[in-house]
């Protein structure tokens, strides 16, 4: 069977778009070639953002981008223009004993791309607010990593999205908490923009 991030870097390509993916454990040759890189060669551009703050938390990233001299598989070479390498310094609040903790990690990234380290930085942060903003909602919120839905799980994935844009287009903030309030008062729930009929 063909390997899912093979075919979708060569679908990208040939439709003419551009594709920044992160090379986890499951793609354990490619990450252990993308960690050879970074170890043996020099980034050519690197981008070090201002320290974040804010919600019991202070984060400081570094990008660095190299060129992809190498890959153990050749099929590899030719849709990898770039890899990226993040590094992400997390320091959290402990709000029960006021002390903090410090975290720290490296992500890898390959691109079929050409970019600074700058936009780099701001193209994988953009992907990390849709990750808070959505998936991290759906799973805390909904529950749905936990769900054990197998006839059609597509259609309750739908029915989450749209409760949750719907919560988003009618200003609700606390989304756990509006999610109750609704589920307790039809009639707030059925006056809602976008449920009116």
């Amino acid at each position: 069977m063909p390997c899912t991030p093979k075919k979708t870097l060569k679908s990208a390509i040939e439709s003419g778009n551009d594709v920044v993916i992160q090379v986890k454990g499951n793609q354990a040759q490619l990450l252990t070639d993308c960690e050879l890189v970074a170890l043996m060669e020099v980034p050519i551009d690197s981008f070090i953002a201002p320290p974040e703050k804010g919600h019991g938390r202070i984060e400081s990233r570094e990008c660095f981008v190299f060129n992809c001299e190498f890959t153990t598989d050749p099929e590899w070479e030719n849709l990898i223009s770039q890899i990226v390498v993040v590094k992400r310094q997390t320091e959290k609040l402990n709000t029960l004993t006021k002390n903090w903790k410090y975290y720290e990690e490296t992500a890898f990234y390959i691109s079929t791309t050409i970019r600074s380290a700058e936009q780099y930085n701001s193209i994988i942060r953009g992907h990390w607010s849709i990750e808070n903003r959505n998936h991290r909602v759906k799973d805390g919120t909904f529950a749905e990593d936990e769900a054990r839905i197998r006839l059609n799980p597509s259609v309750m994935a739908i029915i989450r999205s749209f409760s949750l844009n719907t919560m988003r287009a009618n200003n609700l903030k606390n989304i756990k908490q509006s999610r109750y309030t609704l589920a307790i008062n039809i009639n707030k729930l059925l006056n809602l923009n976008g449920v009116k009929t």
